[in-house]
């Protein structure tokens, strides 16, 4: 409570700084000094704007603190991702360089068969 408290203060403030008017969340126009002569808007506080008006955008918290803390979780999530990203890269490497070394040897095996034929030959 106490902190929509201070939301709807700050609201006021800016509000007032504006000359009355300020965007609540969902683009809605209001004023403090504007009446269109709807019954049902009369009952709306600076209080309940201001709970309304938390949020920058959906998904996006509004407090910095909170924002630090997605920012962090969004980090640490890219940071375990290029971990397993690196080692499954090494992963492939070893077995494409024991898949080559073999392939090397099995070469190697055949040209001293070949060489050997080749001075049988001559």
């Amino acid at each position: 409570a106490a902190h929509a408290a201070k939301r709807a203060s700050a609201l006021v403030a800016m509000s007032r700084q504006r000359g009355g008017d300020f965007q609540a969340d969902g683009g809605d126009h209001v004023s403090d000094d504007e009446d269109d002569g709807n019954a049902a808007d009369d009952g709306t506080s600076f209080l309940s704007a201001g709970r309304r008006a938390t949020r920058v955008a959906p998904g996006i918290p509004a407090e910095p603190q909170d924002m630090l803390g997605v920012l962090k979780q969004e980090v640490e999530a890219l940071q375990k991702q290029e971990r397993d990203s690196e080692g499954h890269l090494k992963q492939l490497f070893v077995k494409e360089f024991q898949q080559g070394a073999k392939r090397r040897s099995v070469l190697l095996a055949h040209q001293r068969v070949l060489n050997a034929t080749r001075t049988g030959l001559t």
